[in-house]
């Protein structure tokens, strides 16, 4: 929380908005405590998928030396680790329709859109679009820097925020996703004597391990927030720490 608050501090904004900004800092937080847990999870779960194979590894080694033909990996169920990764991403759109309506009442006082919700920009589908076509729309003299702000936001929902929301959807509707490859060893080239650290941390589909990804995912948030709220009027940027100092409180 010291941390989400150092990056938003409700000080830097008018009182009509204070309400939202708090509620936006707030799920910022709770998506950083997810992250944050995301690691310790792993790690009970490599403790205890390391126990059960090392009590049964000798006879999988025997059963696959019989069947020489058969590529054998023994898997983690991985249902902690899938519902925290399934944590981070839910409040990371929970956090993005929270700021998304902040956005719309720093701009203007009537109503705009509700959420970061999808919608076509130039011809492509991107989470937030609407958002962001309703920012293009708005006069420079009730938003001086739309046209940065815009840019911003439109190649952070290109370079990785469509592709996450996208993921959350999936989760949300089935346990993992296509390509997702969960903790795994395979025994017929595992080692004879077994440790935990011959054991294959869960990889996302890119390839990239679950950890790397989350606060990958959480830097790039971090950074997007600290950088477009400065383009928002009636903020005072200095009150609000940027990302690179703001992260030192989660140390």
């Amino acid at each position: 929380m010291v941390c989400a608050t150092a990056l938003m501090n409700s000080n830097s904004v008018p009182s009509t908005v204070e309400k939202e900004f708090n509620a936006a800092a707030r799920r910022l937080a709770i998506f950083l405590h997810h992250v944050e847990l995301l690691p310790a999870e792993l790690d009970f779960v490599r403790h205890e998928f390391y126990v059960h194979l090392n009590r049964n590894w000798t006879e999988y080694v025997a059963a696959v030396k019989q069947k020489p033909d058969l590529e054998y990996i023994a898997y983690a169920d991985g249902l902690a680790y899938v519902s925290r990764l399934h944590s981070v991403l839910y409040e990371f759109k929970a956090f993005l329709d929270i700021f998304a309506r902040l956005v719309v009442r720093l701009v203007l006082p009537r109503p705009g859109p509700n959420g970061f919700n999808k919608g076509k920009v130039e011809g492509i589908e991107l989470s937030g679009g609407r958002l962001m076509n309703w920012l293009a729309e708005q006069q420079v003299q009730a938003l001086p820097h739309r046209d940065a702000l815009v840019a911003s936001l439109v190649a952070a929902s290109h370079e990785w925020i469509t592709e996450a929301v996208s993921l959350r959807d999936t989760l949300g509707h089935y346990r993992d996703v296509p390509g997702f490859s969960h903790m795994r060893i395979s025994v017929p080239r595992g080692p004879k004597n077994l440790k935990q650290k011959d054991i294959l941390p869960p990889e996302m589909p890119s390839g990239q391990d679950v950890t790397t990804y989350a606060v990958t995912l959480r830097d790039r948030l971090c950074n997007l927030v600290s950088e477009t709220l400065p383009l928002l009027p009636g903020v005072t940027p200095n009150l609000n720490e940027t990302w690179q100092s703001a992260c030192r409180y989660l140390k």
